[in-house]
This record gives structure tokens, C-alpha cells and sequence, in this order.
């Protein structure tokens, strides 16, 4: 699927442009709806965020040195992510002055832009390899929360997101990705605070349900939602998270 993503991209950016009339265009695009400079960081920060949360499930192969972790983020995770966001952006600039109402879906962008046999091709085969990867997270994920079997864990997860998405809840992708960034990011900032502050860089499992983590999780989660328009909302309620997780553990 990478060759695919690779070919979409710089296919979409070139018809982006060309139907622009130039890339200078792109600055003078007024959005209808304005979005602060905050809240767009915030979202960006968030997502990455709730990425690096999940990137454990599939990174616990890699070898355990400081390298390589370092590489993979600097190398793996940084360039790619900046080249995409920023492709994104030309496109959805494009087909959004182009008349369309919801340039953050990818789907209506890439029509929109004379794509539509390659948005078919998206939906096929990089959303069902997006899809895999999350259904195993979810599982991993609820079969170590609750009893039962890995497998039905992953298979509910997997019924429950079609479900979703057959329900239409692309059309809330702002606000479900705004919830994501404020409840999600005090989980890492949790699980990071326990490993190098309380457990001196081991990793210790806490039996049964560890309530530090629950209570820290909430109200960072409810700081971080709370606080839209001071400074970083994800980034407050992480270090809320970080610091009531380090007062509670101590407690506990």
C-alpha cells in the first residue's frame, strides 16, 4: 500500500495545484469556517499523540535500544508526517475553493479533484490495511482489560467500527478527532510518568485495575477538554495527567 499512498499523494498534489492555478493560490484561501491557530496545533499535537499511544502494539518487536527508537520516530515518523500533512492540506485547499463543503474527507476531496477511480482504490486497500491495524489494537487492547478471548475481543472491535462507519460517523470526524486529542493523551502521559519517574525505567505491572492511572487519565482527560482556550489542551492535560499520576502512586 505504500507505493499506492506514494502515487495518490503526488498525483493529487500536482491536480491540486494545476486546478489552484499555481500554488501562490494557496495563502489566499479564506476557510468558512475559521479554526484558530491553538486549536489547529492542538489537533495536530493530539493526533500524534494518539498515535504514539497505539505504536507500541506493533514496535515491542523492535529492538530495545535508544537508537533505534530515536531512528524510527526521526526517520519513521517525523518527514512523513509533515510531507502528508502538508499534501493534505493543497489538497483539501483545492477542492474546498472548488465548491465542496467537507474538505477533510478525503473521499469528497479526491472526487472532487477528478480522483475517483483512485479514491476507489483507497477505500479498497489502505483503509482495510488502516482497518487491520486498529481492530488489532483494540483487541490487544480490550483482551487485557477484560476476560475472553483475544480473537472475539477483536472481532467485536472490528464489528463496532463498521457499524460506525456505516452509521455515518465520518461526518463527525472533528469532533471525535477533538475527543481523541483530550481524552486519549493523558493515557501516554501516565503510562511515561510510571515508567521513568515512579518505576525507575522498568517495566512493572500493576495488578488489577491501578487506580492512580484511572483517576490521573480523568481528570487530565477533563482538564485537557475543559481547557480549549489556554495554551495547549492536550498539552495541559497531560502534564495534569503526570503529576497527579506521580502524587497518587506515592500515596497509593
Amino acid at each position: 500500500t505504500i507505493p499506492v499512498m506514494f502515487f495518490i499523494v503526488i498525483y493529487g498534489v500536482i491536480k491540486a495545484i494545476t486546478l489552484l492555478g499555481g500554488i501562490d493560490n494557496i495563502p489566499n484561501y479564506a476557510p468558512v469556517t475559521a479554526m484558530t491557530l491553538g486549536q489547529g496545533v492542538n489537533l495536530q499535537i493530539g493526533i500524534i499523540v494518539v498515535g504514539s499511544a497505539f505504536v507500541a502494539d506493533y514496535s515491542r518487536w523492535m529492538k530495545d535500544r535508544w537508537s533505534d527508537v530515536a531512528a524510527s520516530g526521526a526517520v519513521g515518523l517525523f518527514p512523513w508526517t509533515l510531507i502528508l500533512t502538508i499534501s493534505g492540506m493543497i489538497m483539501a485547499v483545492s477542492s474546498a475553493s472548488l465548491g465542496i463543503s467537507d474538505p477533510w474527507n478525503i473521499i469528497s476531496v479526491m472526487v472532487k479533484l477528478d480522483m475517483s477511480s483512485i479514491a476507489l482504490v483507497l477505500i479498497f486497500f489502505l483503509q482495510w490495511t488502516t482497518a487491520i491495524t486498529a481492530a488489532y489494537s483494540s483487541g490487544l487492547a480490550l483482551s487485557n482489560v477484560f476476560p475472553g478471548s483475544k480473537f472475539w475481543w477483536t472481532l467485536i472491535a472490528a464489528v463496532v467500527g463498521i457499524l460506525l462507519a456505516i452509521s455515518g460517523i465520518v461526518n463527525y470526524f472533528m469532533p471525535f478527532v477533538t475527543t481523541l486529542a483530550a481524552w486519549v493523551t493523558p493515557v501516554p502521559a501516565g503510562m511515561a510518568t510510571e515508567y521513568y519517574i515512579i518505576s525507575g525505567g522498568r517495566f512493572l505491572r500493576k495488578p488489577g485495575v491501578y487506580w492512580p492511572g484511572v483517576v490521573a487519565w480523568c481528570i487530565g482527560g477533563l482538564v485537557s477538554y475543559k481547557s480549549a482556550s489556554f495554551f495547549v489542551p492536550a498539552i495541559n492535560g497531560m502534564i495534569v495527567a503526570a503529576v497527579l499520576y506521580t502524587v497518587l502512586a506515592q500515596i497509593v
